[in-house]
């Protein structure tokens, strides 16, 4: 998931054949001018549940930059030992 779908929903240049098979069908589902509800179309679950009881980091467009430090280029949730 990249931070542009999370904050600004579907992105209009993605929406091509190139990336999709239905445009039609999904910009239908997904598309609005908004940036705001096209992301709650997108991810409904994450906008009405844990934007009202969490906190979510990193719109660069606002430029909150969050960044991992560590080579492999993802973060890992919570801590991980065997």
């Amino acid at each position: 998931m990249r931070w542009q779908e999370v904050f600004s929903g579907a992105e209009r240049r993605l929406v091509t054949k190139k990336f999709v098979d239905d445009t039609v069908q999904l910009t239908k589902k997904f598309w609005t001018e908004s940036p705001e509800r096209r992301r709650e179309l997108l991810m409904p679950f994450l906008w009405s549940t844990i934007k009202k009881g969490g906190q979510l980091y990193g719109n660069r467009s606002l430029g909150n930059k969050v960044n991992v430090t560590n080579n492999q280029w993802f973060l890992t949730l919570g801590i991980m030992k065997f």
